[in-house]
């Protein structure tokens, strides 16, 4: 449980400073949670490993590309990253976000056919090993947070991390379409994010070990010297959250299309979501209506694209 509130110095403190006040509380169910095993074991649904999935306003889903056997073989023709040989967990993570969506709905009392309102937030982890996955035009930069010294602020472009999410599903809907089929199917709305904890890929250290009885016995072990971690990008789950509940403030983006920018079509759309055909690629996307009077990336293409406001 986190309570934050704003200082003084924040240029909203005085209009909006009660507002800003608020508790955040997070909860980390560990994915063994999730296995048929576990599930056929716990008495109730409603245990305590998932009783807050109830009330919950989001929820993060960490997915590591290093346990999809698909990342894996096309990573070793590309990467000498020790955990592509080392690491031996091969994850169905499709199933795990499946047992996951079972709960909500169970606990939310909720039908097979509706969708669960609250966002669905992705973070694909290890970024610095399967970026080299993506194309050139699609790799992201160090932040999305954008400075605003003379006014004594910052604020959130929301809309390139948008468009980052339609790289990174592009990228997750190659290696595991399963697992894009499963978060889109079931959320309202889903956000894919590119994060890496370490930001370097570890390095395999021998081990000298010695047991009870004086018997001395080598080991390998992947190791990480704390000087050589470089975080990338962990906070943008969390930042795009708290702009989403008007909690930080977003870039405020162009309000009409650049010019050069084609225009994409819309086909079809709904209360939450637009169906739109890409002018370059003509392939087809179907994304929420934050996407409505934007600019994009092209996912397949690489080439801008303006989403009409409808």
């Amino acid at each position: 449980m986190l309570f934050r509130s704003p200082t003084p110095s924040n240029i909203d403190f005085e209009a909006n400073g009660n507002r800003l006040h608020q508790h955040l509380a997070f909860y980390d169910c560990a994915g063994e949670h999730f296995r048929y095993d576990y599930l056929r074991q716990t008495t109730k649904n409603t245990s305590r490993a998932f009783g807050h999935f109830a009330h919950a306003n989001a929820l993060l889903f960490t997915y590591d590309p290093l346990q999809d056997l698909t990342a894996i073989k096309r990573l070793s023709q590309q990467s000498s990253d020790p955990q592509l040989r080392e690491q031996r967990t091969i994850s169905h993570q499709d199933k795990t976000l499946e047992a996951v969506v079972q709960q909500f709905r169970t606990l939310r009392k909720l039908s097979p056919t509706s969708r669960i309102k609250a966002p669905l937030l992705v973070c694909v982890q290890k970024y610095d090993v399967w970026g080299k996955l993506i194309p050139k035009w699609a790799q992201l930069d160090a932040t999305s947070v954008v400075r605003f010294p003379s006014a004594g602020t910052s604020a959130l472009d929301v809309q390139e991390l948008n468009r980052h999410s339609l790289h990174i599903r592009k990228f997750l809907h190659d290696i595991s379409p399963m697992f894009v089929a499963q978060a889109e199917a079931n959320f309202s709305l889903v956000r894919y994010f590119a994060v890496s904890a370490l930001g370097t890929s570890p390095t395999l250290v021998e081990i000298d070990n010695e047991d009870e009885y004086g018997n001395r016995t080598k080991s390998t072990k992947l190791c990480i010297r704390p000087r050589d971690m470089h975080s990338f990008r962990v906070t943008d789950p969390i930042l795009w959250l708290l702009a989403e509940w008007k909690l930080i403030r977003k870039a405020v983006p162009p309000t009409k299309r650049p010019d050069g920018v084609q225009e994409a079509t819309i086909t079809a759309e709904t209360e939450t979501s637009v169906r739109v055909v890409l002018p370059d690629s003509k392939e087809t996307l179907v994304v929420d209506r934050d996407y409505l009077g934007t600019q994009v990336i092209d996912p397949f293409s690489g080439t801008r694209a303006w989403i009409p406001a409808g």
